[in-house]
């Protein structure tokens, strides 16, 4: 299918020459319900007649424009708009931001006040700011709350979002984040939390960013909705499928650049890496300026080997967004593979600064730790990662190494376990395991595990040595001399050592 070429234009144009509105006096609440209440919707839509999904909507434009999220169209058949007994069916869709997910609809009605912008760049943690929306298709629900957060997220395309404290439920997505003046300053994006009081928001500004369709010209939504599709079965680990949705995407937009990093995170996923390096320089040419590329490309080229090459395409996506927690990640893993800690450390201690919340740096500054012998230092890191996400399943591995260089093998055990048990199949980890079970005199348990490392790694010649020196005690000698066998093949020069000098040689 060919789609049609769009003339784009942007709302900013569209609405006058400044898209914000400034109204500078503080209103009570009351009076901040009153004001905006007319320019708060529910959106409904509907598949094979049924309804499907419901969020809120914000009119942006008094002759009837209302920004919504666009995931609550993807794949339906139908959507309707209602406030009160009003309920429309007839709209355009006029602009859509995928990643942002975002969508603008066009209806035919003049009954709707528009709801005024402001300038979000004074925003401050702290501020007082009120989310109005439909949560589960009730109208209008009115809930207070603060800034928490301006701050940036791992994997989230739309970096800059405000963190906020008022509570929404389902439904209120496409819902409207107030100042204390009556004025728009987010819509309302999704909840962190099932408590509903820790919550993000797109700024304002992201509106009258989104690309619009020539007046009069039909919208293709076809690989929009793939494109979404895709994402989420991306995000639900289903990367198979997902590959095929992208490269359905890339057939109908080859040039669209979200389409083609994506393609690329799945193939680095799935270590094709000259695949994945392949659709990320696509991204990169039709989009220069897009510094999620530069620092999956930057991960690519680590899992190369390639560390200078990473370390140019972590400074890119720095220099495209001086802001950006994860590309000052990727730099610290970069120099920490240069042996250069003090780099490497501040720059995890910039990508903290930025995402609190961010487990895989507080994980990667427990390696620098572990790597200088401090381990009291790494297991303050590695237990940091944990509290900020005890679903963090590499942490439990590392705090399992730390408890076996001090000796604690029941604390490596219960680790190690817990790594295991949450998915994370790794040579090491079993080896680990087996080494711990070994010098606690359980040699069956020891077998086991190092067994189970065998199978994933038969090159490792320290496992060959353990399953023989863990036989020996269970009285399998003939067993035990067939696993020495196969580790002085490994390792020839084992032949002339020693028990003693070869269990050094390990460690």
């Amino acid at each position: 299918m060919n789609l049609k070429k769009s003339i784009i234009l942007y709302i900013v144009y569209v609405l006058g020459a400044s898209p914000f509105l400034y109204s500078q006096t503080t209103l009570t609440p009351q009076q901040i319900f009153e004001k905006v209440s007319s320019s708060i919707l529910s959106v409904y839509t509907f598949k094979n007649s049924q309804i499907f999904s419901q969020s809120s909507g914000v009119v942006i434009k008094d002759k009837g424009w209302v920004i919504t999220t666009y995931s609550v169209f993807a794949g339906c058949d139908k959507l309707i708009l209602k406030q009160g007994n009003l309920i429309l069916s007839h709209y355009s869709i006029i602009g859509i931001d995928v990643e942002k997910d975002l969508m603008i609809l066009s209806v035919e009605t003049s009954l709707f006040n528009q709801l005024k912008s402001t300038d979000v760049s004074n925003l401050s943690i702290g501020q007082n700011v009120f989310a109005v929306s439909c949560p589960f298709g009730l109208e209008n629900i009115f809930t207070e709350g603060l800034i928490s957060g301006l701050r940036l997220f791992e994997n989230q395309e739309s970096k800059n979002l405000i963190q906020f404290t008022a509570t929404v439920s389902n439904g209120s997505q496409g819902g409207a984040l107030i100042n204390e003046v009556g004025n728009l300053i987010g819509i309302i994006s999704r909840s962190m939390t099932s408590d509903g009081n820790r919550n993000l928001a797109v700024p304002a500004y992201e509106i009258y960013k989104i690309p619009l369709i020539k007046p009069g010209e039909n919208m293709e939504l076809e690989w929009f909705n793939t494109f979404y599709n895709a994402k989420n079965t991306f995000l639900s680990g289903k990367t198979d499928r997902a590959l095929e949705l992208f490269k359905n995407v890339l057939k109908l937009k080859p040039d669209f650049p979200e389409a083609n990093y994506y393609t690329s995170r799945v193939f680095y996923n799935n270590s094709v890496l000259d695949s994945a390096l392949f659709y990320c320089d696509k991204a990169l040419i039709v989009n220069p300026g897009y510094s999620s590329a530069f620092n999956l490309r930057a991960l690519i080229y680590y899992a190369k080997n390639n560390f200078e090459l990473m370390i140019n395409d972590a400074l890119s996506a720095i220099a495209l967004d001086s802001l950006y927690a994860n590309a000052y990640n990727t730099l610290g893993i970069a120099y920490m593979q240069k042996k250069d800690f003090t780099i490497a450390e501040k720059n995890y201690l910039k990508s903290i600064r930025l995402n609190p919340d961010y487990p895989a740096v507080y994980s990667n500054l427990g390696v620098i730790y572990e790597m200088k012998g401090d381990f009291t230092q790494a297991e303050m890191y590695y237990n940091t990662a944990l509290i900020k996400d005890s679903g963090y399943v590499q942490v439990y591995g590392n705090l399992g190494n730390i408890f076996m260089r001090k000796g604690d093998y029941r604390s490596a055990i219960r680790m190690l376990l817990k790594a295991v048990e949450k998915g994370r199949k790794h040579p090491v980890i079993y080896y680990n395991l087996g080494e711990s079970y070994y010098f606690l005199d359980m040699y069956e348990d020891a077998v086991k595990y190092f067994t189970d490392a065998y199978e994933m790694d038969e090159q490792d010649a320290s496992t060959c040595y353990f399953l023989y020196l863990a036989f020996l005690p269970l009285d399998k000698k003939n067993t035990a001399d067939e696993w020495k066998k196969r580790a002085v093949k490994l390792k020839p020069e084992w032949k002339k050592m020693n028990e003693k000098k070869i269990l050094e040689e390990i460690k």
